[in-house]
């Protein structure tokens, strides 16, 4: 099965390779059930994630409930991810304090945290939407905070 090859020329999933797709998840989890495995891992590559009717697909493979984890869970992630976002472990520590209305985190690392909290602004808006919490920054010794 080819899923994400429509992607890279239209950047749509194929909608018969959306079909294929769900058949096979389908057979999979019934052969899970039948041989009682009840933790598994399911990994959309880059083609689903990057295609403009994801949502669709998405929609097709996940019950609502899982929806709802799936995005809380990536919401999460992506302010983890704006925290490394070289991936060179700037960040040696961090304290948050979680309020009603935000998330204030206090960063202490090495030299040159910039890109991070530009990362922060960038990727904060989803756990905004779905917690409600804006997400500001500061870093250890500071009193301003310096992203939201």
């Amino acid at each position: 099965m080819r899923l994400g090859h429509g992607v890279y020329l239209s950047g749509r999933l194929e909608a018969s390779a959306m079909d294929g797709a769900v058949e096979a998840l389908t057979r999979f989890r019934r052969s899970m059930d039948e041989l009682g495995i009840e933790h598994y891992r399911a990994v959309a590559t880059s083609a689903v994630r990057e295609s403009s009717n994801k949502d669709a697909f998405i929609a097709r493979v996940l019950d609502e409930s899982e929806r709802v984890r799936v995005t809380r869970l990536a919401s999460l992630l992506r302010v983890a991810d704006a925290l490394d976002r070289e991936h060179v472990q700037r960040v040696t520590d961090l304290t948050a304090k979680l309020s009603d209305d935000e998330l204030t985190l206090w960063l202490d690392g090495t030299a040159g945290l910039l890109m991070e909290g530009w990362s922060l602004k960038k990727k904060a808006n989803l756990f905004h939407k779905i917690f409600g919490r804006k997400v500001k920054l500061r870093f250890l010794g500071e009193e301003q905070a310096v992203a939201e």
